[in-house]
């Protein structure tokens, strides 16, 4: 056999040892991104992280693809890594966009996951989305595991109530321009990565009148 391709046998076979679990660099960034948001509420283990990693999967999902249809069950939630995700119900064959998740945070459909009943509302990756998914059984053997995932489970349903009441808060208290003021003040860059239809969906406005908001609200800056 040719040295060279004993070689590079070898180095394959080495590389093929040490890599971890999932299929690609982004999906090793992204498993990482979530253990640190974890490790920020809950130290972890050696131990913990690798029963993370051996239960846990990562996925894409590309612009316009469907997290959770309305109708449909939830079977999982979602910590989203990079990427945007948005809320949105349709009322009368129109979409009314209600919430975008950005990066670091938990997404999920908590009635429909907790009571496995049908979702009223769909989650949608606004471009491609890196996420961390954490179905029923997954869930399940991670309370087993340790006491320390009960409080982990606490906080993401913590940051999904946190969700929910901006989401009221929102649509009851602020006008069209402060809901753009909140929303430039909280994620600027999805101006850049969500079509401005759907931003003008979560403001309550047509497209024409977004444009206006964004003249009046630079004039005055």
């Amino acid at each position: 056999m040719n040295f060279r391709i004993i070689v590079l046998s070898c180095e394959i076979l080495f590389c093929n040892a040490i890599r971890p679990n999932f299929k690609s660099v982004e999906s090793l960034s992204t498993f990482k991104k979530f253990v640190d948001h974890l490790n920020a509420y809950v130290p972890l283990t050696d131990d913990d992280i690798s029963f993370i990693e051996g239960l846990i999967p990562v996925r894409t999902f590309q612009k316009g693809d469907f997290l959770l249809k309305a109708g449909q069950v939830s079977n999982a939630f979602f910590f989203n890594s990079s990427g945007f995700v948005r809320l949105f119900y349709l009322q009368d064959g129109a979409e009314k966009t209600a919430y975008f998740y950005g990066e670091g945070s938990f997404i999920s459909a908590y009635s429909s996951f907790m009571r496995q009943q049908p979702c009223t509302f769909f989650l949608q990756a606004t471009e491609e989305t890196e996420v961390v998914v954490i179905d029923v059984e997954a869930s399940q053997e991670l309370l087993t595991y340790s006491s320390k995932f009960e409080r982990l489970a606490r906080i993401a349903m913590e940051e999904e109530m946190v969700s929910l009441q901006e989401i009221i808060a929102s649509l009851l208290t602020l006008n069209p321009e402060e809901r753009y003021a909140g929303l430039l003040e909280k994620n600027p860059l999805i101006f850049q990565k969500v079509p401005q239809i759907q931003i003008a969906s979560f403001l309550g406005v047509q497209p024409e009148s977004l444009s206006r908001i964004k003249k009046r609200y630079k004039e005055r800056s």
